[in-house]
């Protein structure tokens, strides 16, 4: 899977290469060139040419090495903080699919696969084909699992706040990031808030439109979990099937890109 941050430290391998141009030149001068310097010092400076390409080599081995290790713990840094907060995001999104699993087992949804927004509208659709005294108690049932996600949420990201030397120190914070995070951030706790209102029903669906059509955004803006919104899953088997990964992955990729050739191409 992609990461946000990946691999942020780069070798400067163009520096090394000049530096081996550089020398070599010289060397080459010195060997094929006439240039009446006398042969002692011809040879100083022909040792001291390939004891510089040596040191430069060797110098270059030793940073791709340092580099990859310092990627390496940058990674695994990245991973550990950010896989709770991904997880739950995946756990909350994927809560529409059960919600209608549980309150509408008239039908049977455990046979057709569909993405998060589409379990949504479908929870959508059957609460107002409901009668009145049902929409009362799922609208409760709602409230409370909807609140227990958001509130999981909310945990992950208070966590990450409290690593935020860490994530800065092995370079796993980045402007970009604070921006997805702050946009998440926005978005649970005013969830929450709403949610404790316990508003009316037309008032509760009002925000889960405004929230699910912001998620939708949020989502495809953290590359590592893009693919949620193109994933489609079984009620309770959200990240269940691997080769509904791969797809879902392969889809979220191809829509990007082809909204950047739509974008460069309008620039043009």
């Amino acid at each position: 899977m992609k990461r946000a941050i990946e691999n942020p430290y780069n070798v400067s391998h163009k520096i090394y290469i000049s530096l081996i141009v550089i020398f070599a030149i010289i060397l080459c001068t010195i060997l094929f060139v006439p240039l009446g310097i006398n042969a002692l010092v011809l040879d100083i400076i022909k040792n001291l040419s390939y004891g510089c390409i040596a040191s430069t080599v060797v110098a270059w081995l030793i940073d791709c090495a340092n580099i990859r290790s310092a990627n390496k713990k940058a990674n695994t840094t990245y991973d550990a903080v950010y896989a709770e907060l991904k997880f739950r995001i995946g756990a909350f999104v994927g809560v529409w699919s059960q919600l209608c699993q549980v309150c509408f087992k008239d039908k049977d949804y455990g046979e057709h696969k569909k993405t998060w927004t589409e379990w949504y509208e479908t929870v959508k659709l059957n609460y107002y084909k409901s009668d009145a005294e049902r929409q009362k108690q799922i609208l409760d049932f709602f409230y409370n699992e909807l609140a227990y996600y958001a509130s999981l949420v909310n945990e992950s990201l208070k966590y990450i706040q409290t690593q935020q030397y860490v994530l800065t120190i092995n370079d796993a914070m980045n402007d970009n990031m604070r921006s997805i995070l702050s946009d998440f951030q926005f978005e649970f706790h005013a969830l929450e808030l709403d949610l404790e209102h316990r508003d009316s029903a037309e008032r509760f669906w009002e925000h889960m439109d405004a929230i699910t059509n912001d998620l939708k955004n949020y989502i495809n803006n953290w590359s590592d979990i893009r693919y949620y919104n193109s994933l489609e899953f079984l009620p309770y088997k959200f990240l269940g099937d691997r080769n509904d990964i791969i797809r879902a992955v392969i889809l979220s990729e191809c829509a990007r890109k082809i909204k950047k050739d739509a974008s460069n191409a309008n620039v043009e």
